[in-house]
């Protein structure tokens, strides 16, 4: 049996929900590197929100339509 352990460095800080429902957080990564931020209503199929390269520290994201959603889920991943 073969396992794999992966270290993604990307980081999720400061999570909130804001009353009128929307979602916001900030997302830090590798310098340089250039990542995805994702979301799913069954984590089965995901739609890219926002795509962009670290350049200058942690970046914002801000989703208004979250409330629109009986359940959502989001994820971060390098891209090439």
């Amino acid at each position: 049996m073969n396992y794999r352990l992966e270290f993604r460095p990307e980081v999720i800080l400061d999570l909130k929900v804001t009353v009128d429902g929307s979602i916001s957080f900030q997302f830090e990564g590798v310098h340089g590197r250039t990542y995805v931020i994702e979301a799913s209503d069954d984590l089965q199929n995901w739609e890219v929100l926002k795509a962009f390269t670290n350049v200058s520290g942690p970046a914002a994201f801000k989703e208004f339509l979250a409330k629109t959603h009986h359940a959502r889920f989001y994820r971060t991943r390098e891209v090439p």
